[in-house]
């Protein structure tokens, strides 16, 4: 969704791999959602499309809390979409899911390795039809 994205660039198209996220935002959306229910814990892997209605549905029917299915900040991002992103200590050089496009800014590869100094990533993230 962000051209931003590239050097993450996954298998299948429209897919990323092991992008940094900032482990502040994976932290504070956790405690946001601790205790909310959810019947999939990998978005990506967890629901199957429904033929008649064509919307997607869990795989399994028990729902469980995040903190019950993720633990913690980390355990969310880096199950809620398989291996997309990778958990990011230090907040400087990571993304933060953001729909404020204004904000939007791209730092290279080096960067986030720590050979240089970036702005963090902002990525538009949207997932359609997970019901």
């Amino acid at each position: 969704c962000s051209p931003c994205l590239g050097p993450w660039k996954g298998q299948w198209n429209g897919s990323v791999s092991r992008a940094p996220i900032c482990g502040s935002y994976c932290d504070a959306w956790f405690e946001a959602c601790k205790s909310v229910p959810l019947c999939a814990a990998n978005w990506q892997t967890d629901f199957v499309r429904n033929t008649t209605t064509g919307y997607s549905v869990c795989r399994n029917t028990t729902c469980q809390t995040f903190a019950t299915l993720y633990r913690d900040g980390r355990g969310l991002c880096e199950t809620m979409w398989g291996d997309s992103f990778v958990y990011h200590e230090d907040d400087s050089n990571c993304m933060k899911m953001m729909f404020d496009i204004e904000e939007a800014t791209c730092p290279t590869v080096n960067s986030v390795l720590g050979s240089l100094s970036a702005p963090i990533l902002v990525i538009l993230f949207g997932i359609a039809n997970l019901y």
